[in-house]
């Protein structure tokens, strides 16, 4: 996180002051703007008894270093050094308060995740804490280790203004294929860019589609920065919808982890609407549809035909639409319609 937040900062162990003593309490302090505390840790003596190590570590989230110094009337050293007894007393009994409240601090500190439009280091450092090293487009885990970690990682932030509303942008860490993605396809929002990769409404074509999840959430307001998904409760029946649209409350079935075929599935003849081979790009050995929107639904005569190629025999799935054109779909997209609509 140093490293990303300072390009300058080299790759090294943290140094330790030779006349630390088992017991003592070091408190890490980041150099962003404004400067945030990272975590308090115990020292203790090795197996070996020779050296001092970390034996007991609380990480914060980056409670902000002048909101502290207001709060407690002190000033904390710029350089590593000792703090006074009486005062690292009251910062410790601070800090722990704060601790206990994580995600909802209280006063007199300042909310950490304030959107106070700046976009500073600290909030990026807090932005590439929170992730956990996970990218918030694709899901995947992105390494941090080693010279290379700056590369691998690209925090946006969010002009943040309009913050409460419902589709307002958040700040995000992305991996550098989802970043390079996110900015190639000309995307400044990260909420948008996140949309993108869901499937389009088959009612409506909003892009406003939100992925119901089940089971007991992690915690309240896990959902709050998720504009993209959508709580379905703890049990999950064979009605249970895989998509919702946030802006017709439209909800469908259609799963992308199961094989098309299912008997209540449409069948060759049917009038159904669906997604375009590869609009998503699933398959990233291949293009995605060459057109103006591969997000747009495609509606039409369901064609399901045998095929033999050169790699063996597949299945091909296409829609007739109306207008004569011929599309090759993607089958766990498809989803019946009634020629009157939807």
């Amino acid at each position: 996180m140093i490293a990303y937040l300072e390009p300058r900062s080299p790759y090294r162990p943290w140094l330790i002051p030779s006349a630390a003593t088992a017991g003592d309490l070091i408190i890490t302090v980041l150099d962003t703007d404004p400067r945030t505390v990272l975590c308090v840790e115990r020292m203790g003596p090795t197996r070996r008894g020779t050296v001092f190590e970390v034996v007991e570590e609380s990480r914060l989230t980056l409670p902000a270093v002048p909101d502290i110094e207001t709060a407690l009337s002190i000033t904390l050293p710029t350089a590593p050094g000792r703090i006074n007894d009486g005062a690292a007393d009251r910062l410790l009994e601070e800090l722990l308060m704060y601790e206990e409240r994580f995600g909802n601090p209280p006063r007199p500190f300042a909310d950490p995740h304030r959107h106070d439009g700046q976009l500073s280091s600290a909030r990026s450092a807090r932005v590439l804490l929170e992730s956990g090293s996970v990218c918030a487009a694709c899901g995947n885990r992105v390494n941090l280790r080693g010279a290379a970690a700056r590369e691998r990682v690209h925090v946006h932030l969010a002009d943040a203004h309009a913050a409460d509303e419902q589709w307002s942008d958040r700040s995000a860490a992305l991996c550098a294929q989802c970043h390079k993605a996110m900015t190639g396809e000309g995307f400044t929002s990260f909420v948008e860019y996140r949309f993108s990769l869901q499937p389009r409404c088959p009612r409506c074509e909003a892009c406003r589609t939100q992925e119901v999840v089940y089971g007991m959430p992690p915690g309240p307001g896990w959902l709050d920065d998720k504009p993209w998904l959508a709580m379905g409760g703890c049990a999950i029946g064979p009605d249970s919808p895989r998509w919702g649209c946030g802006v017709c409350g439209y909800h469908w079935h259609y799963n992308v982890d199961r094989r098309f075929g299912d008997e209540d599935d449409p069948h060759a003849g049917d009038y159904v609407a669906a997604h375009l081979f590869n609009f998503d790009g699933r398959r990233p050995h291949m293009h995605r549809p060459d057109v103006e929107d591969p997000h747009e639904m495609q509606i039409g005569t369901l064609i399901i035909e045998d095929v033999d190629s050169a790699w063996g025999g597949y299945t091909r799935y296409a829609v007739l639409r109306d207008d004569g054109c011929l599309r090759e779909i993607e089958p766990d997209t498809i989803v019946a319609v009634g020629r009157s609509g939807i």
